[in-house]
């Protein structure tokens, strides 16, 4: 799995752009892995064709590439304890 997801950031590295990315995984044949999302097979790994959403999600989000995400946001309660605003920290 984790091959998979070098091999898309290194896609885009060599591409530039998402929808390519996804354009050359299917050009070449190639499959990722997903967890199905319900019925009786949902804890296995399925591989399936990459898609859009899922590469701007990879690429845009900092747990792929490894980067710390502890600490990113903030969340205070409001003032009858129940619903907190969610606030994003600036990465520095």
């Amino acid at each position: 799995m984790r091959q998979s997801v070098q091999l898309v950031f290194a896609t885009f590295q060599r591409i530039g752009s998402a929808l390519p990315v996804v354009r050359e995984f299917r050009r070449q044949g190639w499959l990722f892995p997903r967890h199905q999302p319900s019925g009786p097979d949902h804890e296995q790994v399925v591989w399936k064709q990459l898609s859009y959403p899922l590469v701007s999600k990879i690429l845009h989000n900092p747990r792929f590439p490894g980067a710390f995400v502890y600490g990113r946001t903030t969340a205070r309660k409001s003032a009858d304890g129940q619903r907190g605003v969610v606030r994003r920290l600036p990465l520095d």
